[in-house]
């Protein structure tokens, strides 16, 4: 535990750009010391420079998806603070094949990205985590591990995986002072994302796909997700755990 004065400490994988990159702008905001993460050194650092001057940014390049990533990700972490007030797991990738049977491969490249990268992280942060204890985990998962969307199988079954590695996760890390979330966006525009690239392509059938399933009627943006991170990772919502919040315009239909 550390000085109500000092810098809160947040790591955050896949930061370089969309949800990630939103966060941890919310959390520099709000003046923690922030560790984003990508696969290459120039996307760290164009995301740095999206930053204030006068922002504690930190970088760390490394593949989270892979065993050796995730533990570079730790140790890069670790030479920045010695502990973790929050790790923000952003990795995700929804360009998987539809239809079914699908290959085999796009099972193990869906899981790698959308489910096996987020317990590899968590495993290797744990030791900072337990150091910053009380410190949380937010997880990023999907509105499409909810409930049935349309989207690719292996994508859908990968981030339902993810949901309920969260609510058992928060059951283990209680007593270590670590409090474990999960949030599902629905669809989010991203600046180069998947969504403005399908409405680019087709733009009457993405119009007249947020009038039909979004009561909204419209996408979401990365900083409509970033804030809600931000809120369940602050020492304020230290009775918020084992929870999924979904962030969607209302789309998801289920009551639970």
């Amino acid at each position: 535990m550390h000085s109500s004065s000092t810098p809160r400490v947040i790591a955050l994988t896949g930061s370089t750009r969309g949800i990630g990159l939103a966060c941890a702008q919310a959390f520099a905001r709000a003046g923690a010391t922030v560790i984003v993460n990508g696969r290459t050194e120039q996307g760290i650092a164009e995301a740095k420079a999206a930053f204030p001057e006068t922002a504690q940014v930190y970088g760390v390049c490394a593949d989270v998806t892979t065993e050796a990533g995730a533990q570079a990700f730790a140790d890069g972490c670790r030479a920045v603070a010695p502990r973790l007030d929050a790790l923000i797991s952003c990795v995700g990738n929804g360009a998987w094949a539809t239809g079914y049977p699908v290959p085999w491969s796009e099972w193990e490249g869906a899981f790698a990205q959308n489910f096996w990268c987020h317990v590899r992280t968590v495993d290797a942060c744990l030791p900072l985590l337990r150091a910053g204890s009380p410190s949380s985990i937010c997880l990023i998962g999907s509105i499409a591990g909810l409930q049935h969307l349309g989207a690719p199988v292996p994508y859908a079954v990968a981030k339902s995986a993810l949901h309920t590695y969260a609510k058992e996760l928060s059951f283990s890390l209680a007593t270590d002072g670590i409090r474990v979330n999960v949030i599902h966006p629905g669809n989010i525009l991203v600046p180069g994302g998947r969504w403005e690239q399908k409405r680019a392509a087709d733009p009457d059938r993405i119009h007249a796909m947020l009038q039909a399933s979004v009561p909204q009627q419209r996408f979401g943006t990365p900083e409509e997700v970033a804030s809600l991170v931000e809120y369940v990772s602050r020492p304020e919502a230290a009775f918020v755990t084992g929870s999924a919040f979904v962030v969607d315009g209302g789309q998801t239909t289920s009551f639970s």
